[in-house]
């Protein structure tokens, strides 16, 4: 039975990309506003961790010596990086946007359109930079003529979708896995599920304690062949259940990872394309973490490709897959 045109909508042609767009961390920081919440004071991201012995210069060198070996080790494997420098202001000046090394949380690019996304903290809406990435990926080769789907202005409603954080996308399915949180509202995914075709599966999550996971893609990952999912995160059975019968009956095989896995940032990692073959990138935490069973399964998917980003994934809060924004031409 052929599909129709609306059950088509959502669906794109490739899972994964060779090119990959990145921003340099110059103002790189422990973020207060994404810490903790700015009306009610209670924990966001529970994985920023502060550095009482480290100057912010300091930390800030650290983040872009790994930022630039990691560009450098990615163009190494055939991955194809475009570099964006931080936002500047009217002055010239470097804007203040500590997280601006996490563009995939402000963009998404996909075949047929790009989706621009309502962030919580007010700090980070200054990290979109549109036309200068347009511009970057122009001077780059990557012309890209698409419509953009603007949903920033949910913001103002108290709506929220953080971009490929809030959303774990499988895109030849059309599905996108959203683990709902102060970042990721019902309303905010809706409208992006409406805007793409996209069919929301929507959950909840926590960590060992019992608090609210901040952002989707550190539960679960999506590839082209498999996923990566933390059920032990998701309190309800049935919200398991969904996810799981979701990914399997689109062919993924499913590895499960635990709680004290999570935290290592195991659910943290992105299945990319190269003139090589398959990659998958990863932290080294997320590395150490996975059992060596669980990447011989991955390494049948894909190079495992181990960048060392520990003050980025201290400091930030974020590892490797939230450092890269895909690029679909």
């Amino acid at each position: 039975m052929s599909s129709t045109p609306q059950e088509l909508e959502g669906r794109e042609q490739k899972q994964i990309t060779d090119i990959i767009m990145m921003i340099t961390p110059s103002m790189f920081g422990f973020n207060e506003q994404t810490a903790y919440d700015d009306q009610s004071g209670t924990p966001d991201n529970l994985f920023q961790h502060r550095e009482p012995n480290a100057s912010e210069a300091i930390i800030r060198d650290r983040a872009l010596t790994e930022f630039v070996e990691m560009v450098n080790q990615l163009r190494d494997e055939g991955i194809k990086v475009v570099v964006l420098d931080n936002r500047t202001n009217e002055a010239g000046d470097y804007a203040a946007t500590p997280d601006a090394v996490f563009p995939n949380n402000w963009i998404s690019f996909h075949d047929s359109k790009i989706v621009l996304y309502p962030m919580k903290a007010k700090n980070r809406r200054e990290e979109r930079q549109l036309n200068r990435a347009m511009e970057v990926l122009a001077e780059a080769g990557i012309v890209l003529q698409k419509p953009v789907v603007d949903l920033t202005e949910l913001e103002k409603e108290g709506s929220f979708v953080e971009g490929t954080g809030s959303l774990v996308l499988d895109r030849q399915n059309a599905l996108a896995f959203a683990s709902l949180s102060q970042r990721t509202t019902v309303d905010g995914v809706n409208h992006f599920g409406e805007a793409t075709g996209y069919e929301p599966v929507f959950f909840r999550a926590n960590d060992a304690q019992g608090n609210e996971i901040y952002h989707t893609n550190v539960v679960m990952s999506v590839g082209e062949q498999f996923a990566v999912v933390c059920f032990e995160a998701i309190p309800e059975d049935k919200d398991k259940q969904a996810v799981e019968t979701k990914l399997i009956e689109n062919g993924k095989e499913v590895i499960a990872i635990t709680l004290e896995q999570m935290s290592q940032m195991c659910g943290n990692i992105l299945q990319v394309n190269s003139a090589e073959g398959q990659k998958i990138v990863m932290s080294k935490t997320a590395y150490n973490g996975f059992t060596p069973e669980q990447r011989a399964i991955m390494e049948q998917y894909g190079k495992l490709v181990v960048v060392e980003i520990d003050q980025i994934e201290r400091t930030g809060g974020g590892s490797a897959r939230c450092m890269m924004a895909e690029v679909f031409v």
